[in-house]
């Protein structure tokens, strides 16, 4: 397993941990709800190795195992023997997103799935489901915002070690002022120094493909909030709002938590 999955917001990773083992001890659902880009498939994998031994936690990732409806995930389990295991089996669905667009469809077959056989589903999400999902799967609703900067710091000391360089503190501070609580972004910046590279660490081409690739992983209305928000405008309560201030992608004043998000959209406002 990888190092960071390892020593990475351990108090932040903790807290999620025991907030889902205590859903699956009462053998119920729950939707995880990130910013996109985070590092969701570090938890998971992480959270399974150390539950292991009490639950039959099984990974599903909807899209490499191409199952498009109830028949294909039925067939899928049998196939796998995960009934036969034991009665303590979980599915966590880690591409949760796709079940609120392009397969829909399949939240209704699990919901069948999980009253017969009263196996858990935890579903990890870059997304936040805005038309109404099945109830069982709004049973216990948590937002995994971006981290702090006591986390983002242990996450560049990490990479300092990975990548065999050694940053100034002015340098990591500003990898907190520009890149935030995301840690997709502060390896761009920290790969970049190592490698010795001519320009800015903070404004060159590929880091801003990742910063267009970022934004545009959002929903369209969450886009324009964004957007509304980088130039100022006045932007109106809204389930969208809530859920970019639920992840600490806009905090409590108005603004956006990323340095770097916002110098682009001031850029390209539309």
């Amino acid at each position: 397993m990888d190092e960071l999955a390892l020593s990475f917001a351990q108090e932040a990773l903790k807290r999620a941990f025991n907030d889902w083992e205590k859903i699956i001890r009462r053998k119920e659902n729950a939707l995880i709800v990130y910013p996109p880009r985070m590092d969701r498939h570090y938890q998971v994998p992480r959270f399974i190795h150390i539950y292991h031994a009490q639950y039959s936690l099984i990974q599903v990732n909807l899209e490499s195992t191409r199952i498009e409806d109830g028949v294909e995930w039925n067939e899928w389990v049998a196939k796998n023997g995960y009934l036969n295991k034991n009665h303590n089996c979980v599915f966590l669905i880690l591409d949760a997103e796709c079940l609120f667009s392009e397969r829909r469809h399949l939240l209704g077959s699990f919901v069948e799935f999980y009253h017969k056989y009263h196996t858990p589903f935890l579903l990890f999400s870059e997304k936040y489901p805005y038309t109404a999902i099945p109830a069982a799967f709004m049973q216990n609703l948590f937002w995994y915002p971006l981290y702090q900067k006591s986390d983002i710091f242990s996450f560049v000391s990490y990479l300092e070690k990975k990548f065999g360089v050694k940053l100034t503190s002015d340098i990591k501070q500003k990898i907190w002022q520009e890149c935030g609580g995301l840690p997709w972004f502060v390896k761009q910046v920290v790969r970049f120094i190592a490698a010795k590279r001519e320009g800015d660490p903070f404004d060159h081409e590929e880091l801003w493909w990742k910063v267009k690739e970022f934004f545009y992983s959002f929903d369209p209305l969450e886009q324009k909030i964004l957007e509304e928000v980088a130039v100022g405008k006045q932007v109106n309560a809204s389930p969208q709002l809530t859920c970019l201030q639920k992840t600490a992608v806009v905090d409590s004043r108005g603004e956006i938590t990323l340095s770097l998000v916002s110098k682009y959209l001031k850029k390209n406002y539309r």
